[in-house]
C-alpha cells in the first residue's frame, strides 16, 4: 500500500499542471499520510488527507473530479482499492468586496506607506470568512 500511495500522490501533483489554466490557479495538497506501525511490515491500509483549493468554483469542481479519477485509476492499475471523500461543504475562496478592499488598501497605505501595501497577488489559504462574505453578497 505504501508504494501505491506514493504513486497516487505523485499522480495527484499533475492535476493542476495538466488541467487548470495557469491564469485560473488551483492547487492539490496532500498534507497527511498515515499508514503502518512498524518499519518492516507492509500496512494493509494507508490514509491520505489533503485539500484541493481554487479561486473559481468551476476549477474546484474540476479538481475534485480529477482527484477522484486519478485515485481510482492509479489504484486500479496497481491492484489496490481506494476511496475518496471530500469534506462538505468545501471552503470556498475568500472574495473580498472591491469597495471595502479599496478602503482597507487606502487606509493601510496612509498608515504604513504605499510601498508596504501589496495587492498584486492572491494566496490559496482557506478561511471560514468566505462563507460570511458569500452570505452577505447573496443576501
Amino acid at each position: 500500500m505504501i508504494i501505491a500511495t506514493a504513486h497516487i500522490i505523485t499522480a495527484l501533483q499533475t492535476i493542476v499542471m495538466c488541467n487548470v489554466d495557469p491564469m485560473a490557479q488551483g492547487v492539490v495538497t496532500v498534507g497527511c499520510i498515515h499508514g503502518g506501525a512498524a518499519p518492516d511490515v507492509i500496512p494493509d491500509v494507508v490514509e491520505l488527507q489533503g485539500a484541493p483549493r481554487a479561486f473559481e468554483g468551476s476549477v474546484m469542481q474540476l479538481l475534485r473530479v480529477r482527484v477522484r479519477q486519478i485515485v481510482a485509476q492509479v489504484a486500479a492499475g496497481l491492484g489496490v482499492a481506494a476511496a475518496v471523500t471530500f469534506a462538505e461543504p468545501s471552503t470556498p475562496a475568500t472574495v473580498n468586496d472591491p469597495a471595502l478592499a479599496r478602503l482597507v488598501r487606502e487606509t493601510a497605505a496612509a498608515l504604513v506607506g504605499p510601498q508596504r501595501v501589496r495587492s498584486d497577488y492572491r494566496i490559496m489559504a482557506t478561511e471560514d470568512c468566505a462563507f460570511f462574505l458569500q452570505a452577505i453578497s447573496s443576501g
